[in-house]
């Protein structure tokens, strides 16, 4: 029974547990820690959610979660055939937008061996546990996606990798969700600027090794 819930919609990849982020977080064990970042507190560290790619839905009003689980979907077919960054089931994107982005994507794994992926789509027409092979997620990997499901009124969620939590807190990508995501931002500039701007961030914060705050 729902008692107390958090605003989510969050997925488990294989033996990666990995956190998303709509005010929700992905627990892995801490390596290190940044002075500019603060330590998630004792309930946090305690807290790790395991979930099957973007059915379970959480939603929010206090600091206890609880899971609601839709029936699963997946649909691997969804996937290109070749390797992408991006990949934009909901066209989102304009090709530039796209070609743009993924060059930042590269130029920030090279740099700094952190990877972002991008994921758009309109569940429950999502890939599901398909995209873990697909992109090689891992501890060091973060995955944004872009969906409405659940009617959060939130557009982005964030699936985060164990190693960037000494870089970026949970506290700041519950913050980095409600900035760009909520529906205002959405409806004033649009979902593309929506996702653009969050990756600006992320790789800001990732480069200049670590925020506490969007």
């Amino acid at each position: 029974m729902v008692r107390e819930m958090i605003s989510s919609v969050v997925f488990f990849i294989s033996e990666h547990s990995f956190h998303l982020t709509n005010k929700f977080k992905l627990r892995f064990p801490r390596r290190a820690s940044c002075a500019q970042c603060h330590s998630p507190s004792s309930f946090q560290r305690r807290t790790l959610l395991r979930f099957l790619f973007a059915f379970p839905l959480i939603t929010s009003v206090g600091s206890h979660s609880v899971l609601g689980r839709p029936e699963g979907v997946n649909k691997p077919n969804l996937l290109p055939k070749e390797k992408k960054l991006v990949i934009d089931l909901e066209h989102y994107l304009t090709s530039g937008q796209l070609k743009s982005l993924e060059r930042q994507i590269e130029d920030l794994e090279r740099r700094s061996g952190f990877k972002l992926r991008v994921l758009t789509q309109r569940y429950p027409d999502t890939p599901g546990l398909a995209i873990k092979d697909y992109w090689q997620l891992d501890s060091r990997s973060v995955v944004m996606v872009a969906d409405f499901f659940g009617n959060s009124g939130n557009l982005l969620k964030f699936n985060v990798g164990s190693d960037l939590d000494g870089l970026l807190p949970p506290r700041y990508w519950s913050l980095l969700s409600s900035k760009y995501g909520n529906k205002f931002f959405v409806e004033q500039y649009g979902e593309d600027r929506a996702i653009l701007d969050a990756a600006d961030n992320i790789f800001s914060c990732i480069l200049q090794k670590g925020c506490a705050t969007p």
